[in-house]
């Protein structure tokens, strides 16, 4: 499935990690907007409703999400 969305997404995984590998992004979560370039990291816990949006043409994520 593509990671950025236009509507939030509930991810029902234990473990939802993200690392920016280049590029921008745009994650809304918790009614916080955060800007995220190359380096950037994240994790998301289970059933959190969030927006990741790429701001560049370049933005590439890696994502690992490890089940419940």
């Amino acid at each position: 499935s593509d990671v950025c969305s236009s509507d939030l997404v509930n991810h029902h995984v234990e473990i939802h990690f993200s690392f920016v590998l280049s590029g921008r992004f745009t994650l809304e979560a918790a009614q916080d907007t955060h800007a995220l370039a190359e380096g950037d990291a994240f994790v998301l816990p289970p059933h959190m409703p969030v927006q990741l949006a790429a701001e560049s043409d370049d933005a590439a994520v890696l994502v690992v999400r490890l089940p419940a």
